[in-house]
């Protein structure tokens, strides 16, 4: 178990230090049918993070899509990462489908995915909403707002809302100290 730990710790210092082809590397060393169930959701994550949607799909989809007499039931972790690799592949009309089912108030990462569809389809105006109810949820983390905000600021702008894009920038240059991942302040 620690060495499946130690190798997730490692492709996430490449992602967030911009190796992704390292990241890319070790991840596909992975054996897909060999991961534990329990690693699966953090596997996806990096996955995503990686630019490797496909193997997210691959990874969770006899979880998702299981026989009714073998059903597995997926939990709503696995099916936001699920709808994840979804969009990175520009399906999402599933992927929308997934997310409605999944209560935003307990996982705040589905409105930032439903975001993310609505970003897709460039409908901005449709996204917004979405980034708000999970900037507004009292469980993330800095990091976690740092991506909520970025993403804010960067489709504020083309419906024309400079006031909130404004309004989001300084929060995120007051995140800056903490999280050290800007450079728009």
């Amino acid at each position: 178990m620690k060495g499946i730990l130690d190798k997730f710790k490692i492709c996430d210092e490449h992602i967030r230090s911009g190796r992704l082809s390292h990241a890319k590397r070790e991840l596909s060393a992975f054996e897909l049918s060999r991961v534990p169930r329990k690693f699966r959701v953090e596997l996806s994550q990096l996955f995503i993070r990686a630019g490797m949607p496909e193997h997210t799909l691959r990874l969770l989809n006899r979880t998702i899509h299981s026989k009714e007499e073998t059903r597995i039931k997926a939990t709503d972790e696995e099916r936001i990462e699920y709808a994840s690799g979804l969009i990175g592949l520009g399906l999402t009309g599933e992927a929308q489908s997934i997310l409605e089912s999944v209560n935003v108030e307990v996982l705040p990462k589905a409105s930032l995915n439903m975001a993310f569809v609505h970003f897709t389809n460039w409908e901005y105006d449709k996204a917004i909403p979405h980034l708000l109810k999970y900037l507004n949820s009292n469980k993330l983390t800095d990091y976690q707002r740092v991506v909520g905000l970025r993403n804010l600021l960067l489709h504020t702008f083309p419906v024309g809302n400079l006031q909130m894009a404004e309004g989001g920038r300084q929060v995120l240059c007051s995140l800056n100290c903490r999280v050290r991942s800007s450079s728009l302040c």
